[in-house]
């Protein structure tokens, strides 16, 4: 009898309950590759979209027009223009020029990913300017010339295509205050009106 309970006793704790066996890992599981994040090489729509512009404007008088973009929204503009003379009968000596660097200020982000981005600006700076003081006709010998540094404000809308990325059209109110008197119809001290064309190279 003692040898036959020992074998009992065995047998029932060797098929007693035993621990979970661990789960089994798939190797192909293992294995797969995890999805990578992109965000940080995906182009976000509110990147700096223009750096150097080259163009030109129009409106009172004429000529070219450069822009530089240092940072998403700050950025320098220069516009180098000349007026015709005020009567027909003057000759080229009664032509003014200016040259006017600014520094110029988007209000606004680009948006990209939009077919029609709009980008309100303002921006200021100086205006050098020479221009005759008096009207050399025709009849006379020379005129008069006068030059000096003024002041010039302005505020405007860029408007960029997203079918034309590179290209934007700007509508601008600028007042000048100019250093002497012109006798340039085209350029008045007080409020004129610019249209401005520019192409981004990059």
């Amino acid at each position: 009898m003692p040898i036959a309970a020992g074998l009992f006793l065995t047998t029932f704790l060797v098929s007693g309950p035993q621990p979970p066996a661990p789960p089994i890992t798939s190797v192909a599981a293992a294995q797969e590759p995890q999805p990578q994040d992109d965000s940080r090489t995906t182009p976000a729509s509110t990147e700096r979209p223009h750096e150097v512009g080259l163009g030109g404007f129009g409106g009172a008088g004429g000529g070219p027009s450069f822009r530089y973009f240092f940072g998403e929204q700050i950025g320098v503009d220069v516009n180098g223009g000349w007026y015709r003379p005020m009567n027909g009968g003057s000759t080229s000596s009664g032509t003014s020029f200016q040259v006017s660097p600014s520094m110029v200020v988007m209000l606004n982000k680009s948006h990209q990913l939009a077919d029609l981005d709009l980008r309100p600006y303002v921006g200021g700076g100086v205006i050098y300017l020479n221009t005759p003081t008096t009207i050399a006709r025709t009849t006379s010998t020379t005129g008069q010339r006068q030059s000096g540094v003024g002041m010039q404000a302005f505020g405007g809308v860029e408007l960029t295509f997203a079918s034309a990325p590179s290209i934007a059209i700007s509508a601008e109110t600028i007042y000048h205050k100019l250093p002497v008197q012109t006798y340039n119809v085209n350029l008045t001290r007080g409020v004129d009106f610019y249209l401005l064309f520019h192409y981004y190279m990059k």
